[in-house]
């Protein structure tokens, strides 16, 4: 009896844990339910979410593109112009080293003229104290070859007056064009320098 007890124990046992068991197999089943329910309508929000997010993106893409079409239409102009500026430059520097070789070969010449001018001034000094000297010897009256002398020699002075007047408008003329030439290669210096 004693074992029947305890099998009656155990079988009222297992019977109450299978009923424990059953109802808590109902309320995860109704839970289950419950959930899946809810997570159907869940879906179908979080779906129409993700469609509205989509919608977002693509709008947000879609500026993004135009906005690359823009920047890429922008860079292309940007490229044009600087090639242009870079041959403008080249252009500019090649002017320049032909004003410079101009500017050289001027001040060449302004050189020349110069130790010419020196030499003439030199020469009109002299013969100015050669016909202060002759003038102080008045005795050429009646001496015909110190007459034609004097008068060469004043041909002469007068011819290198023409000379010396026409060398000084030379040196003035080139001096006004070194002038030009120094600003104008000053501007394409400050021009090279903005750019």
């Amino acid at each position: 009896m004693y074992k029947r007890n305890v099998n009656n124990r155990e079988a009222w046992f297992e019977k109450l844990t299978n009923v424990c068991q059953k109802n808590e197999l109902a309320k995860l089943e109704a839970q289950l339910k419950s959930k899946s329910e809810l997570s159907e309508g869940l879906h179908l929000i979080d779906f129409e979410q993700l469609k509205i997010e989509n919608q977002t993106y693509n709008a947000k893409i879609e500026e993004r593109n135009e906005e690359i079409c823009k920047l890429k239409h922008k860079i292309s102009n940007t490229v044009q112009i600087l090639t242009h500026v870079k041959e403008k430059l080249q252009a500019v520097l090649e002017d320049n080293i032909n004003q410079r070789k101009k500017l050289d070969d001027i001040e060449t010449d302004l050189k020349l003229n110069r130790d010419q001018l020196a030499k003439m001034k030199q020469t009109k000094e002299r013969l100015r104290t050669e016909n202060a000297r002759l003038r102080g010897s008045c005795g050429l009256l009646g001496k015909n070859d110190l007459l034609l002398n004097y008068e060469d020699v004043f041909d002469s002075v007068l011819n290198k007056r023409h000379s010396l007047e026409e060398t000084k408008r030379t040196i003035t003329n080139y001096q006004i064009e070194t002038r030009g030439l120094a600003r104008k290669i000053k501007n394409h210096q400050n021009n090279r320098t903005v750019l």
